[in-house]
């Protein structure tokens, strides 16, 4: 979405040393962590983001100096729309559904889509996965799984999930409300 702003860092113990923790912010939620929404947006350069299942994250936070040294920010609570268990409740988002959110919750004169493009794929598994359960209904989903995630009497079967069109990239302009996932998510 936006290259020249972001950078993917490989974890490891030194992976942070150039960052400075007085400018960085955490994205990451917990009793100390700030709502994106109040906080002053010239307070901070970056926005760290960990990318992996919550477990690994915790870890991460826990053996890295410099991720515990930086300011927590979060999000409005949402339920995950995420299909994979993780041991955790249904507060517990997907690293883009929470990067989404990051962007929305910051956006002081109102929400007007800008950034929906984001959620593009994630919306395009979950329908994909969805249409393979409704087009198998003897296919079980798994105990593991958040519990009622397959919408079997509402979910239409599908082949045109199955092969995207080449090329096919959304732009800046998708319509994402006509993806007609329901991402205003209740606390």
């Amino acid at each position: 979405m936006a290259p020249q702003d972001v950078e993917v860092i490989a974890y490891s113990p030194d992976c942070l040393d150039d960052v400075d923790v007085e400018r960085t912010a955490l994205l990451f939620p917990g009793p100390d962590a700030t709502n994106i929404a109040d906080m002053d947006p010239t307070s901070f350069d970056k926005v760290v983001v960990i990318d992996g299942t919550w477990r690994q994250a915790k870890g991460m936070l826990r053996n890295n100096q410099k991720l515990r040294h930086m300011r927590k920010v979060t999000v409005n609570p949402r339920r995950t729309k995420f299909w994979r268990y993780q041991n955790f409740d249904d507060s517990y988002m997907a690293t883009i559904e929470a990067i989404y959110f990051l962007y929305r919750d910051s956006v002081p004169a109102g929400y007007d889509g800008e950034y929906d493009a984001l959620m593009y794929f994630f919306k395009y598994f979950y329908d994909f996965i969805q249409s393979e359960y409704a087009a198998r209904p003897e296919k079980t989903f798994h105990g593991k799984h958040q519990k009622g995630y397959i919408a079997y009497e509402t979910a239409a079967p599908s082949t045109s999930l199955r092969q995207p069109k080449p090329g096919v990239v959304p732009d800046a302009n998708y319509d994402f409300d006509a993806l007609d996932l329901d991402l205003t998510f209740q606390s």
